[in-house]
């Protein structure tokens, strides 16, 4: 199937492939495609909303429901809310984040970043991904040079609206990808309308700060874990307590 919607300069269309949104300047169109299912989490629903109206949104999300059933939809946001609802409130991460004894870095040049481990062992982050110099040369999508990471002894952390902790050799001990959540349980909680930034060290406790983006079905998570918050995270226990503050938010947030 496939349904098409144009107004104006602004067009949106869903089809088997996703969803797709784009603009029309003069001779030359930009635009981009999505899946089915982040867009069911709110992705572009309010710019169609503003181009198109209520009814090019309603019809939109009901072509989405062609591919993802209502029933799974509604299952994972049921378990993301399940998944931050298990983790025990802890205010003691505002004081790690507050005097840290080290922070995340974040590269803003073009070229590739290396960071060591150790004299041996290096991490070479380019636009593509990072390189592990261990002896296969490991190679991940992620981290890349845009994500704020913290190396925290044989452990290094990422994140870059998602979550990522690698060992040494770049085995990928957590990763809870943003961009694209997995139909299913979502261990984590963590979606694309959750996004993660900072990090902060002190001793071997590791946080990061969050921000939950508005869309229709993130209204009860911000009533759980408010707008803005702390996650403390662990290489082997993965996501392990959570505190709602507005203190570190993103000044662009």
């Amino acid at each position: 199937m496939f349904w098409k919607m144009t107004t104006g300069v602004h067009g949106l269309s869903v089809d088997p492939t996703g969803v797709n949104v784009w603009v029309t300047a003069g001779h030359s169109t930009s635009g981009r495609t999505i899946s089915h299912l982040r867009y069911l989490d709110g992705e572009y629903q309010q710019s169609v909303h503003s181009h198109h109206g209520s009814g090019a949104l309603e019809r939109s999300i009901s072509e989405c429901h062609r591919y993802v059933e209502p029933t799974v939809h509604e299952a994972l946001v049921t378990a993301r809310l399940g998944a931050w609802r298990a983790l025990p409130d802890d205010p003691s991460l505002e004081s790690v984040a507050a005097d840290p004894e080290a922070l995340g870095q974040q590269c803003g040049r073009r070229d590739p970043w290396s960071i060591e481990f150790n004299p041996l062992e290096r991490v070479v982050l380019d636009a593509h991904g990072a390189t592990w110099s261990a002896s296969d040369r490991r190679h991940s999508a992620h981290p890349t040079r845009a994500s704020c990471v913290l190396v925290v002894g044989d452990w290094l952390y990422a994140v870059d609206s998602g979550l990522h902790i690698f060992s040494k050799a770049g085995e990928s001990m957590l990763a809870a990808h943003t961009s694209e959540p997995a139909v299913g349980i979502n261990p984590w909680g963590f979606n694309h309308r959750v996004e993660a930034y900072h990090l902060f060290r002190r001793g071997d406790r590791v946080v990061t700060a969050y921000s939950v983006r508005e869309a229709p079905h993130t209204r009860a998570l911000v009533r759980l874990i408010g707008p803005h918050g702390l996650v403390e995270l662990c290489p082997h226990r993965g996501l392990v307590s959570r505190y709602s503050t507005g203190r570190f938010q993103r000044d662009s947030t």
